[in-house]
């Protein structure tokens, strides 16, 4: 008899069951979710306000200025739609998380693509904070975080925190630890792209926790919380709302391009 779990049918399905994985799994829970189908921030393509940016005037000079062996890093890439985008544009594009059920999805589902074949796009299971960083580092990093349960202010958080890299799914006192770590991935003179959401004001608990441009800019910057301005490691080049966005996130982000120095 085949043991494998039912298909969830539906996003609130998804999402029950993956605040279930959460409570019982611990650190195991984002593996987990994977196997499970559990995957509320699967959206099946990459995200609007990145396509937007890409087709926009700036986005056009970004790849315009590009080396020919330019490297782009996604971290906690899920099934891949923007690792094998940037691949696409011509980057070598890695696309690493650390959910080796993620990684193995990925792998499966971009068997037939150019990209994946010829090794400019790749994927590997890869602990954020602790990976060995390569000696040229990497040209563009695209940060964003998964789409999953929304909560209102009185949300209990999980009990256990997500382990994934991006900035809003981290407890507040990693948020440094984050910044240092893109100061080391990003060469100077390459790009990271943010993409700030949720922006819920004040409501408390996580993750996904409420986050705006200033924490972004204080993390990347390495300044007290509140204090940073652009200028001292990077540059922010451009700071938008996008004109197209998931329903969900409609008033709630807000892309955020920065440049290293």
């Amino acid at each position: 008899m085949d043991q494998s779990p039912t298909p969830l049918a539906t996003r609130n399905e998804k999402i029950a069951a993956l605040r279930k994985i959460i409570g019982e799994k611990g650190a195991d829970a984002w593996d987990v979710a994977w196997q499970e189908g559990a995957t509320p921030w699967d959206s099946g393509e990459i995200q609007p306000p990145l396509r937007d940016f890409i087709e926009s005037n700036d986005g056009k000079a970004l790849l315009g200025k590009k080396s020919e062996n330019a490297r782009a890093l996604v971290p906690g890439c899920g099934t891949g739609y923007d690792a094998a985008y940037f691949a696409s544009l011509g980057y070598e594009a890695l696309g690493a998380d650390v959910s080796s059920t993620a990684v193995q999805k990925a792998k499966e589902f971009w068997a037939e693509s150019p990209e994946l074949k010829s090794g400019k796009l790749s994927f590997q299971t890869l602990d954020f904070f602790k990976f060995e960083v390569p000696a040229t580092k990497y040209d563009l990093v695209y940060d964003y975080t998964y789409e999953g349960p929304r909560l209102t202010r009185n949300s209990p958080p999980p009990s256990t925190p997500y382990p994934a890299s991006f900035f809003c799914a981290l407890p507040p006192e990693l948020r440094a630890p984050w910044g240092a770590r893109m100061r080391e991935l990003v060469r100077p003179g390459g790009t990271l792209i943010t993409l700030v959401f949720p922006i819920d004001g004040a409501r408390t608990g996580g993750p996904p926790y409420s986050i705006d441009v200033q924490k972004v800019t204080d993390a990347l910057q390495g300044s007290e919380e509140g204090s940073a301005v652009p200028g001292e490691h990077w540059t922010k080049v451009l700071d938008v709302v996008p004109q197209t966005s998931n329903p969900d996130h409609v008033g709630r982000e807000r892309l955020v391009v920065w440049e290293r120095l």
